[in-house]
């Protein structure tokens, strides 16, 4: 079935022969709307531990845990002190695992 409408004929008749687009057609399509990939980056463990340590939540609850220390709460402090550093290491460990997941479910791109 060929479509009536004079649009339509024409992209038919271009591709009628099988050959598709040209390559000069493909490099100008390539980058106007860039190539056919989705990448997922997944930074270091480091990197991802120096975020979550530096977020303003884990920084009050740190200078709480030290005013605590100036207070004699020795015991106190470094439980506390170890919970937030595991919890914060935990969060950042799942994000990389999760993020690498994510990467190697991405599909590789395929020729359309």
């Amino acid at each position: 079935i060929r479509p009536e409408a004079p649009l339509l004929e024409g992209l038919h008749q271009r591709f009628e022969d099988g050959n598709g687009l040209r390559q000069q057609e493909v490099e100008e399509l390539s980058q106007r709307f860039c190539a056919n990939d989705c990448r997922v980056p997944v930074p270091p463990r480091w990197r991802l531990i120096c975020q979550r340590l530096l977020r303003p939540v884990a920084l009050f609850e740190v200078a709480s845990v030290i005013v605590w220390a100036l207070d004699e709460y020795w015991q106190f402090t470094l439980i506390s002190l170890l919970s937030i550093l595991g919890f914060e290491l935990n969060a950042a460990v799942t994000r990389h695992q999760t993020l690498k997941q994510l990467q190697d479910s991405v599909p590789p791109p395929g020729i359309v």
